[in-house]
């Protein structure tokens, strides 16, 4: 197994144990580069503002998690949240989290 299946299979894992009546309500796809795995998590619609949580504290804590993760299997991994698939609009770890 790759480093990128099993930072599929870890983040996957801990939104079951998070989240687990909406576990199936969250697709995650994977991009490696020269820095390293890119997860994208894809919500369904009823499902984000609980991804994303109270100021965003629950994808900040996903995002410390996979980080802790990644310095334990010696690589880099980021994590962006895609609010709509549509058109594609991403909260960025660097931008603020705000939900209405």
């Amino acid at each position: 197994m790759t480093k990128e299946q099993q930072a599929i299979q870890t983040l996957k894992e801990i939104i079951k144990l998070i989240f687990p009546e909406k576990a199936q309500n969250y697709e995650v796809k994977s991009k490696v580069d020269e820095k390293g795995i890119l997860l994208d998590i894809y919500p369904t619609e009823e499902s984000i503002g609980l991804l994303i949580g109270k100021q965003g504290r629950n994808v900040i804590f996903l995002r410390k998690v996979m980080r802790k993760w990644a310095l334990f299997n010696q690589c880099f991994v980021s994590l962006r949240v895609f609010v709509n698939k549509t058109n594609e609009k991403s909260l960025s770890p660097n931008q603020n989290v705000q939900t209405s």
